[in-house]
């Protein structure tokens, strides 16, 4: 009988047992697997994947150390290609036995690596095809997720450390992130600010010209509009290493900016959300400006905005300023600091740039 376009002698019984079946099997002492003489045996009547195909298998083939019952095929198809495919059903994945195919012939980023694969894993309450490969890091990669509402090819694995933390880990070498294609990652279990929510992360995002870690998530509220978010927890703020989110899409005087904020900084002793970025215009100059929306202005909760680099009478000092401040019965834009001296006392001091006051414009009221 031939055997992969060989002849070689063949014994046959009809009394081997086949996944529970008693079925007719052939077999042969002489047929070579991955360079190795074993015996082999196969049927014609096995079903692999629903269907009815020639299938080869030996109970001497060492996978991953162990001495496992292993079934082999010449004509299972693999991502369209009729390849070489060995496969068991005792391999645990996940602590799980199941049916599990692997193959040495697939490619994986371009090199020809041991691949395993099954169709009855679960991602994100799906069954999915599933593939996974043993080298660099015990991982795992599909070609059918859905990223931002596009199938795109995706890897994960389950080793991954996030802050710490080993967590079931999802990337993909395709995400755009500003314009460009950077390897990305994500998982669906880590909390943004007490939520459970969609995340994902990126090690090459360039903050302030440092390539940064940063996460970013597509639903965070941002004064109630889900909008594009991004984050880091390494970025420095006022000499200290505090979390930073930020997102390109927030509306700030009219005008999409760059926006940064953070819920953790202290402003004038309580830790408020506070917001910043570093484009904003202050009397034609563009300036560091952090501003938050919940700070009390003469008994008043209203939108403001600081910053630690405008210089008013000579001196750089901590200034504030809101755009929605009544003064003399006018909204008009106002700036004021808690540490101009005032007759030798410290005092909060406000001042407006466009308000006239006795037919002048005045720095300070």
């Amino acid at each position: 009988m031939s055997l992969q376009g060989h002849s070689i002698i063949v014994y046959c019984t009809s009394t081997v047992s086949l996944q529970g079946h008693s079925i007719l099997v052939y077999w042969t002492s002489t047929v070579s697997l991955q360079g190795h003489s074993i015996l082999v045996y196969w049927t014609s009547t096995v079903s692999l994947q629903g269907r009815s195909i020639l299938v080869y298998w030996t109970i001497t083939v060492s996978l991953q150390g162990h001495i496992i019952l292993v079934y082999l095929t010449s004509t299972v198809s693999l991502q369209g290609h009729s390849i070489l495919v060995y496969w068991t059903n005792t391999l645990s994945l996940q602590g799980h036995s199941i049916p599990v195919y692997w193959t040495s012939t697939v490619s994986l980023q371009g090199q020809s690596i041991l691949v395993y694969w099954t169709s009855t894993v679960s991602l994100q309450g799906h069954s999915i095809l599933v593939y996974w490969t043993r080298h660099s890091i015990l991982g795992y990669w599909t070609s059918t997720v859905s990223l931002q509402g596009h199938s795109i090819p995706v890897y994960w694995t389950s080793t991954v450390s996030l802050q710490g933390h080993s967590i079931l880990v999802y990337w993909t070498s395709t995400v755009s992130l500003q314009g460009h294609s950077i390897p990305v990652y994500w998982t669906s279990t880590l909390s943004l600010q007490g939520h459970g929510i969609p995340v994902y992360w990126t090690s090459t995002v360039s903050l302030h010209g440092h390539s940064i870690l940063v996460y970013w998530t597509s639903t965070v509220s941002l004064q109630g509009h889900s909008i594009s978010v991004y984050w880091t927890s390494t970025l420095s703020l006022q000499g200290h290493s505090i979390p930073v989110y930020w997102s390109s899409t927030v509306s700030l005087q009219g005008h999409g900016i760059p926006v940064y904020w953070t819920s953790a900084v202290s402003l004038q002793g309580h830790g408020i959300p506070v917001y910043w970025t570093s484009t904003v215009c202050l009397q034609g100059q563009s300036i560091l400006v952090y501003w938050p929306s919940t700070v009390s202005l003469q008994g008043h909760s209203i939108p403001v905005y600081w910053t630690s680099t405008v210089s008013l009478h000579g001196h750089s000092i901590l200034v504030y300023w809101t755009s929605t401040v009544s003064l003399q019965g006018h909204s008009i834009s106002v700036y004021w600091t808690s540490t101009l001296s005032l007759q030798g006392h410290s005092i909060p001091v406000y001042w407006p740039s466009t308000v006239s006051l006795q037919g002048h414009s005045p720095t300070r009221t």
